[in-house]
């Protein structure tokens, strides 16, 4: 069986480099760096792991200065794919934080897969 494994990008996100990036070089210097999902096409349902950003409005409460641009919500992005959040049998999640879970209500159909340590931490951090 061949998989295709197509890359979505769900907005960007502005970050310190120093921080976020390069472990304290650059400090000051910001960056905006693309909010990925990843869409696994050719077994018998298809497979997402992560579901994008949060909308421009919580985004940038997070981190000031990022945005989702009209269209690129995971949503609209599956869309122009002809993809039904539906059609979705499964949801990987690399991590927990808003902008790889935000957008986990739209998929009702799907069985969702995250670390037991990831899972505990949001239980209990």
């Amino acid at each position: 069986m061949a998989l295709t494994i197509r890359p979505i990008n769900t907005g960007f996100i502005k970050v310190d480099t120093g921080v976020h990036v390069t472990s304290g070089r650059n400090v000051g210097v910001k960056i905006e760096i693309p909010a990925l999902a990843w869409l696994i096409e050719g077994g018998k349902k298809p497979i997402l792991v992560d579901t994008g950003m949060a909308p421009t409005n919580l985004a940038n409460w997070h981190h000031p200065g990022s945005y989702q641009p009209e269209g690129m919500s995971i949503e609209s992005q599956l869309q122009k794919l002809k993809i039904n959040p539906d059609e979705i049998g499964t949801v990987i999640f690399t991590h927990l934080h808003w902008d790889h879970c935000h957008n986990m209500k739209i998929f009702n159909q799907a069985e969702f897969i995250v670390s037991q340590a990831e899972l505990d931490f949001a239980l209990d951090p």
